[in-house]
């Protein structure tokens, strides 16, 4: 009788550890839905009020950043509502850079589409909360649907904001060509991020989904630059940093 239940037990413990061996590495659903050919990717999770964590950071050392600078840049009815939208309606984001766009005046245009993860039951609250930035930001909105896209349009030339229902995420972008190559990957009908080796070493050193997570192909503008990823993690006491680059 003690000898079956020995043999019953190491059963049990060869069954679990193949179970454990065999489960398929654990990846975050939606970094299969990043196109592979992105410039850049930013994934803010649970995201501050505030932007006082970049002033201790090494980025904002570098670049000398002073948070109430940055946060009076944005005009008053923009920034309540963004101050809104992070602390009642967002749980993460993930912010796909597509490519930049030089402009005459020497500026640069950001072709992005954002994934945008509501907090619990906070849905449709978030819908309002992107209607209501985008008008504020625009001024004068046309909007037009078409099946499950919104589309809303500014007065100025390039003034434009794709919005798109799906069951998890609300998806925005400013470029047309982005949200539908976007919408590709998700179909499973274009290679994701998920799928590429360089990114996935350096998912391999960094958690991803713990506070601000960058990651940018900066050899496709700068060729003596490295392909890298950069993730900054705060609480109330400290700010912790990681940083890697694929060589």
């Amino acid at each position: 009788m003690r000898l079956s239940m020995v043999f019953v037990l190491l059963l049990c413990q060869l069954s679990l550890s193949l179970i454990w061996l065999l489960q398929p590495e654990q990846r975050s659903a939606y970094e299969q839905f990043v196109p592979q050919d992105v410039l850049g990717l930013m994934v803010l999770t649970h995201p501050p009020t505030r932007l006082d964590f970049l002033e201790h950071s090494s980025v904002g050392r570098w670049f000398d950043l002073v948070a109430q600078d940055l946060e009076e840049r944005i005009p008053d009815e923009v920034r309540e509502q963004v101050v809104s939208l992070f602390r009642d309606e967002l749980e993460s984001v993930w912010l796909l850079i597509h490519h930049l766009e030089g402009r005459p005046e020497g500026s640069w245009r950001i072709h992005f589409t954002g994934l945008l993860k509501p907090r619990p039951l906070q849905r449709r609250a978030l819908e309002l909360r992107i209607e209501q930035v985008v008008k504020d930001v625009f001024g004068a909105v046309q909007t037009s649907e078409h099946q499950n896209v919104r589309i809303y349009r500014g007065r100025k030339p390039g003034q434009v904001i794709y919005q798109v229902q799906m069951p998890d995420f609300l998806l925005v972008s400013n470029s047309e060509e982005g949200w539908q190559k976007t919408m590709r990957t998700i179909a499973g009908e274009e290679a994701s991020l998920a799928e590429m080796t360089s990114f996935r070493r350096v998912q391999a050193h960094l958690r991803m989904e713990e506070g601000l997570f960058l990651y940018f192909k900066a050899n496709r503008i700068f060729p003596l630059f490295p392909e890298f990823g950069y993730l900054i993690r705060w609480n109330q006491e400290e700010i912790s940093e990681d940083y890697y680059e694929i060589r």
